[in-house]
């Protein structure tokens, strides 16, 4: 009996896990965090940047959608980030969008080329809007922590903490196979 518990368990967290990876049928590429509401958002300061490393981009593709769950309204701009050589550089931006309270999936009009190893950040020209779990404390001066904050320029990373985002990014098909 106890080896049937176990395989279910196995099979229901299987289930769980595949539903949080890929957002739709037919996606080539993910980068990101499962979106679900997580209580917090960056409220007290800003303009910023963020990084977060927790999930990179699982393939080479283009990313063409992105989602968010947002506990505020204040403007955000996804950014994708690539380290290589140890240094930090910017792949590419979204446009700036006003979010509404809750789930929020946006289109990019023109794709933006991924490696798998990328990641998913974001920036916040006034206040934070994207709902976060906190972790722990963060640490000025090390970049030792999952997720990397910024606040002079995209890649100028300054502190990090043990955060998580509801953030992520993908490359959504249509039937065929091709890009939408």
């Amino acid at each position: 009996m106890r080896k049937v518990s176990v395989y279910i368990t196995s099979v229901i967290l299987g289930l769980c896990l595949a539903a949080t990876t890929a957002p739709a049928q037919g996606v080539s590429t993910v980068g990101g965090n499962p979106i679900v509401e997580r209580g917090n958002a960056d409220t007290g300061y800003g303009p910023f940047y963020f990084m977060d490393t927790n999930h990179p981009f699982t393939a080479n593709g283009h990313v063409n959608q992105w989602e968010i769950y947002a506990d505020a309204t204040n403007p955000v701009q996804l950014v994708i980030y690539r380290q290589t050589g140890g240094v930090f550089q910017e792949v590419g931006r979204s446009t700036v969008v006003t979010p509404v309270k809750g789930y929020n999936l946006f289109t990019i009009e023109t794709a933006i080329p991924v490696k798998a190893g990328d990641f998913v950040g974001a920036y916040m020209p006034a206040l934070g809007s994207i709902s976060d779990t906190v972790y722990g404390g963060c640490t000025s001066g090390t970049l030792d922590q999952p997720v990397l904050f910024a606040s002079s320029s995209s890649t100028a990373f300054t502190f990090s903490c043990w955060r998580v985002y509801s953030l992520r990014a993908y490359n959504e098909q249509n039937q065929n196979g091709k890009q939408d």
